[in-house]
């Protein structure tokens, strides 16, 4: 009964506050409440796992790109470090304050800060995660499509550029505590339409890809020089390598976080399921260090010679 009334008294205070519109993320966080602790134990546990298995596999790929400069020379290595920090911060920030937000639940606290904070900075760090997604893209597609174009005129100071601007964007998510009501729902129907406009960006220049990449096989098999032929073998296939690392990133991005949007677009309102598909969007920052470990042969040896301390 005295977890009940503190809960409906913190739910009159926000009819009052500027977070009224986020009113549904409380409701979920007060429906939480009436759950089996549990439940809400193995939620924590699980968090708590993310947050390590985030931290180091984020860890080893920071430091396999900062101890080899091979890795660095590669345009595409600033769009592989921005990941790899945006799920580093996942695993530091977001999985601890969802670990103390359930243990929060589990001892009766029905306090509205933390929910906010989770509110305001999960969505800045998938947006980070969406713009190094489309800025890969976009930068392979040069590199395969427009190969001259790649060579001459993208510079790692525009790229950094690009990705100084993501953050920005990103951050400006906090202007959601500052807007009124009406100028609140617009701006979180742009953000709403921004993912999409970028993923039908995405899959444009994957199609331009692949189908550059086949003709390029094409041509390379029609050439008459065999020394030629072999660099532009090896030249394709380092290429293709760093493509399918970022297709695959892409594709885990996607598939990781589309279940828990398309169930609040559809209106679910089961808390527990919700929280697993949140859990499923966040294993994302797991996945993508094992696929940098398995797509490239350098951060790969770079991470064995780190755990196993060789010279």
């Amino acid at each position: 009964m005295n977890i009940s009334s503190n809960v409906l008294l913190n739910k009159q205070d926000l009819e009052n506050s500027c977070f009224t519109s986020l009113d549904k993320v409380f409701k979920f966080v007060f429906s939480l409440h009436k759950e089996n602790h549990d439940v809400l134990i193995v939620f924590v546990l699980l968090s708590a796992m993310l947050s390590v298995f985030t931290c180091f596999g984020n860890t080893m790929v920071l430091l396999a790109y900062v101890k080899s400069p091979q890795l660095c020379e590669k345009l595409s290595s600033i769009f592989v470090i921005n990941l790899a920090v945006a799920d580093w911060l996942i695993g530091v920030i977001v999985h601890p304050l969802l670990m103390i937000l359930f243990i929060q639940i589990i001892n009766g606290d029905s306090s509205c800060t933390l929910p906010l904070v989770l509110v305001l900075v999960i969505p800045i760090f998938m947006m980070v995660s969406l713009f190094s997604v489309v800025g890969a893209t976009a930068e392979r597609f040069l590199a395969i499509v427009f190969p001259l174009y790649h060579k001459t005129e993208l510079t790692k100071t525009r790229l950094r550029m690009f990705v100084l601007l993501s953050w920005a964007y990103a951050v400006s998510w906090i202007l959601i505590l500052f807007l009124g009501k009406e100028n609140l729902k617009i701006y979180v129907n742009l953000n709403g339409v921004l993912p999409i406009i970028m993923t039908t960006f995405v899959i444009i220049l994957w199609f331009h890809i692949f189908v550059a990449i086949k003709g390029q096989s094409a041509v390379g098999n029609s050439r008459s020089s065999i020394h030629r032929g072999i660099i532009l073998h090896y030249r394709q296939r380092s290429e293709r390598k760093t493509a399918k690392a970022f297709l695959m990133a892409t594709l885990n991005l996607y598939v990781s976080s589309s279940p828990l949007l398309i169930a609040l677009f559809s209106g679910l309102n089961d808390a527990v399921y919700l929280t697993c598909l949140l859990e499923i969007m966040l294993l994302s920052s797991v996945i993508n260090p094992i696929i940098y470990g398995l797509e490239n042969t350098a951060v790969r040896n770079t991470i064995k010679k780190e755990l196993f301390c060789e010279n």
